[in-house]
């Protein structure tokens, strides 16, 4: 399934890629994982990821593409929470790290990012809403 609500606006693209590290992707490169601390947000600048959740038991309840314009990581690092779900690049991909402390300078400093992290943020909402009721109908 095709998910495109981590996709962010370009002006904030923009600024997270002038702090972004670059990151090598091979095939099935593991982004995070489900339950690890965020560090960070990482960029998907060209290519796609697969996002996956899986069950307490280990089960893969949730898989979603994710396409180049994404921002991944970013709930986990607002709410410094664990990853609720993990996140692989495709081999080819193009992803950008931005740390955590970058992330929050950047915010900081520009403010005006702030509607776009929030629109991001209830779209990812509406999109797990969408997938529990897929998973819970299906």
């Amino acid at each position: 399934m095709a998910f495109h609500s981590f996709a962010a606006g370009r002006k904030l693209i923009r600024a997270l890629e002038k702090r972004s590290q670059p990151i090598c992707c091979g095939e099935g490169c593991i982004l995070f994982s489900q339950g690890d601390q965020p560090r960070g947000l990482y960029i998907l600048k060209t290519g796609e990821a697969l996002l996956i959740m899986n069950s307490a038991s280990g089960h893969m309840i949730m898989c979603h593409r994710v396409f180049a314009g994404s921002v991944l990581g970013l709930s986990g690092v607002i709410g410094n929470e664990p990853h609720t779900l993990g996140a692989i690049a495709r081999g080819g991909s193009k992803v950008g790290f931005v740390s955590r402390l970058d992330f929050e300078d950047l915010i900081r400093e520009y403010p005006s990012l702030q509607p776009n992290l929030l629109e991001i943020l209830a779209s990812d909402v509406r999109g797990a809403r969408q997938a529990f009721f897929e998973h819970s109908t299906g």
